[in-house]
């Protein structure tokens, strides 16, 4: 049957049996999309039929709670097979230095995971605040703010000189018109003041 459920692996795994959460796929039934207590959603799918041939149902669900919950609390870790990463986050206008951060990436790829190979943006929720950055390795730090450097003195930007114009004396016409309030039908139609209608022929 390809009801959506708790099921729990028939042969042991790592010397445990393993639990997942299965439910029928959006728009595909006959595939069944799978979350993990210590590794959460997954990426794949997998099909019924293959997926009833490894996992048993648990019937009643409450019976795989404080497995669920061990296996949840177990993987709160940053070890392999946990749930948790930390990541460096460099904020602020990276889309200049991009080239800078991949090329320091790259010299160093031969001591770094594949995922701190790939640098890329990062969106995270940090003290309820939502951040966009470009994640990068930290063992590169040093490295990355020598080329830094050097990208930023190529720039010119310890050249660069910023000129104060004085102050030009305010048009007190344009002062006056700039602070007249637009016209609307109303104001164009409205009478006059004595001081301004026009005199009589």
């Amino acid at each position: 049957r390809r009801g959506g459920g708790i099921f729990r692996s028939r042969r042991p795994q790592y010397g445990e049996h393993l639990l997942l959460l299965a439910l029928p796929k959006a728009r595909e039934p006959h595939m069944a999309v799978l979350t993990r207590p210590n590794t959460g959603l997954s990426l794949y799918e997998e099909a019924w039929t293959d997926l009833h041939r490894k996992y048993a149902r648990v019937l009643p669900p409450s019976a795989a709670e404080a497995d669920w919950t061990a296996a949840y609390n177990g993987a709160c870790n940053e070890r392999i097979g946990g749930r948790l990463t930390r990541i460096q986050l460099i904020t602020g206008s990276t889309l200049p230095m991009l080239p800078v951060l991949e090329e320091v990436a790259k010299k160093h790829s031969a001591n770094l995971t594949a995922r701190d190979r790939a640098v890329g943006a990062v969106r995270v929720i940090l003290d309820g605040r939502r951040l966009l950055g470009v994640r990068f390795a930290r063992s590169c730090m040093a490295d990355l703010k020598e080329e830094l450097l050097k990208w930023n003195l190529a720039r010119g930007a310890t050249h660069r000189k910023v000129e104060t114009e004085p102050a030009a004396p305010v048009d007190p016409k344009a002062l006056a018109r700039a602070l007249r309030p637009p016209a609307t039908i109303t104001s164009f139609f409205a009478a006059r003041p004595a001081s301004q209608a026009a005199a009589p022929a």
